[in-house]
């Protein structure tokens, strides 16, 4: 391992959540920032990333949101996933509200709901950002609303 692997770690070990996100992605990625590889490894992910969301890293539950609901690591819960995305959302973070939006949108594992998937595009909206995401929901609301 890399002399800033071991670094990270000592400070994800201390409690510092930057380094508990940064340690969790270099495990979800199977490679450092430097660019060095050594085994993906799922479950250490989640560990760094459960350590994080604990301390209140809207960032950790974002990702734990999406593990749960690509399954790695774990057998997809697109419950849990919610769960988590909401938890985010509500702390005023963006992506969760897309990934909610397109849960309900395309009824990823549950049942279809046009209504909280324009809920959740409007959240969305109010981001005000020119990206091909506004761009998707607003394609979504006026679909709905024609």
């Amino acid at each position: 391992m890399s002399r800033s692997l071991d670094e990270v770690r000592i400070r994800a070990e201390q409690g510092l959540t930057g380094s508990q996100i940064t340690l969790g992605h270099y495990y979800l990625m199977g490679r450092d920032s430097d660019g060095n590889e050594f085994p993906q490894d799922f479950i250490k992910a989640k560990f760094w990333f459960e350590r994080a969301h604990e301390q209140g890293a809207f960032t950790a539950t974002v990702i734990l949101g999406t593990m749960h609901e690509e399954g790695k690591g774990m057998p997809v819960d697109i419950r849990k996933a919610i769960e988590l995305y909401e938890l985010a959302a509500r702390r005023g973070a963006y992506l969760p509200c897309l990934y909610l939006a397109r849960i309900f949108a395309q009824g990823k594992g549950i049942e279809k709901s046009p209504q909280l998937a324009a809920e959740w595009y409007q959240e969305v909206l109010a981001f005000e950002d020119n990206s091909e995401d506004i761009s998707e929901a607003r394609e979504f609301l006026n679909h709905i609303a024609g």
